[in-house]
């Protein structure tokens, strides 16, 4: 992730799933303890009123070590999963390494989140640790579970929230085409270019990358994101001003865009 004014990166909080693995591995544990006892009472219960004689198999099998199996799986399956993943936000961006034996990203832009809060339980308060929901701009949300500092942690988006609502929602006219540079000295030019894509208001406008850079990883991200066209900015003064003039005939003169670009 690029740098930013806000960073987190931390794996979920163990104290969130507490509640899961008491309630799993510990009645496992007592279902496993019991399982003598357990498949006795099943035997005189079920088995016997059943009919089945005393040779068939059910009668001996450990019901307790079986009932507790599914218990076990998923207890198991969500410590790998605590122990696996990793959460990593800016004020950007949401970048979240999931799963439990493969890692899988998910990765979405906090552009697209319209309403950012948290939600603790009586466990994780005291620890100032609780569940991240970010809440999208039709119905669909996300739940990061067992962010630390997680009130700190929603102030910090929710001023990239409210920036973000209050540009789209301005009422100021819009440029005709944006000119972008790559290298930018406290932020990354793909970064913006993402955002740019992102917003409702902005994305219908003509976006140029006018950059020095020559990585084609560079080339392929901004022609993927939806960049229009990508010049590599020369070297000498007079050649950039021309270029620049050449760029603004084309996109401004003769190209065709959306002229009413709030709709």
């Amino acid at each position: 992730m690029e740098n930013s004014d806000f960073y987190y990166k931390q794996k979920p909080a163990f104290i969130s799933f507490l509640l899961i693995y008491f309630f799993c591995f510990g009645i496992s544990l007592w279902l496993i303890d019991s399982s003598p006892a357990i498949s006795k009472e099943i035997s005189r219960q079920f088995i016997a009123k059943l009919g089945i004689p005393r040779s068939n198999p059910l009668w001996d099998l450990p019901y307790g070590i079986i009932f507790s199996l599914p218990l076990l799986i998923y207890g198991i399956r969500t410590l790998l999963w605590n122990l696996m993943s990793s959460y990593e936000l800016n004020s950007s961006e949401i970048r979240l390494l999931i799963g439990h034996l493969i890692r899988n990203e998910r990765f979405f832009l906090i552009s697209s989140f319209n309403e950012i809060s948290f939600k603790q339980n009586l466990i994780e308060a005291p620890f100032h640790v609780g569940s991240l929901v970010l809440k999208a701009k039709g119905r669909s949300q996300l739940i990061i579970k067992g962010v630390y500092n997680v009130r700190y942690v929603v102030e910090c988006l929710r001023k990239k929230v409210d920036t973000s609502y209050k540009y789209s929602n301005s009422t100021h006219p819009l440029p005709g085409i944006i000119l972008l540079d790559l290298k930018l000295p406290k932020v990354d030019g793909i970064e913006i270019l993402r955002n740019v894509k992102a917003d409702r208001r902005l994305k219908l406008i003509p976006v140029v990358v006018l950059t020095s850079s020559k990585e084609d990883r560079d080339v392929i991200e901004s022609y993927d994101l939806g960049v229009n066209s990508y010049i590599r900015k020369p070297v000498d003064f007079d050649q950039f001003v021309e270029t620049v003039k050449h760029i603004g005939f084309y996109w401004l003169l003769m190209n065709e865009y959306v002229t009413d670009l709030r709709r």
